[in-house]
């Protein structure tokens, strides 16, 4: 499993014996069994590859038509961070092409707007209703156990502190 930033997808890759490369241009020590490559060699050597970098100016479409090109054909890609990291025209037509093997999306580029009006306006959506080479889930990659059980002592912390304010 190959990364574009530190995390816990490093520990998943592990657990499954991969050989995890990761490039991240702001991070200098990596964990240990992580090598850091660059982009290109990220792109080209990666099996699975995993995005997991905060969106700003330097990452909208940082994976457009260019470096999905470059990514070893069937390939899978993975996005949990945010949906305008990667061009979605440039991964419809890769997927569509068979270029990559697949795709998991925790996230679409235009996931606002009322009663999931975005969603079905989004080509990716159509295209994973007839295809099984595309997964999509409802952004909710953070709902797991344990950030639900921290969202909970935070809220109860606030609850007390205010409480105590008003006594």
């Amino acid at each position: 499993m190959n990364s574009l930033h530190k995390g816990e997808a490093y520990d998943y890759g592990q657990a499954f014996r991969m050989l995890v490369l990761s490039h991240d241009p702001h991070i200098g020590d990596f964990p240990e069994n992580v090598q850091s490559v660059g982009l290109k060699r990220l792109l080209a050597e990666s099996d699975v590859l995993s995005i997991h970098v905060p969106l700003n100016d330097t990452t909208i479409d940082l994976l457009d038509s260019n470096a999905i090109n470059c990514m070893k054909p069937g390939a899978y890609l993975i996005n949990t961070a945010r949906g305008r990291i990667i061009n979605e025209i440039a991964l419809l037509d890769a997927l569509q092409s068979g270029h990559l093997g697949g795709a998991a999306l925790d996230v679409l580029s235009n996931e606002t707007g009322l009663e999931g009006e975005w969603l079905l306006n989004n080509p990716l959506y159509e295209y994973a209703s007839k295809h099984d080479n595309l997964i999509l889930t409802p952004h909710i990659g953070g709902a797991i156990v344990e950030a639900m059980a921290e969202t909970e002592m935070f809220m109860a912390r606030k609850l007390q502190f205010y409480l105590q304010s008003i006594s």
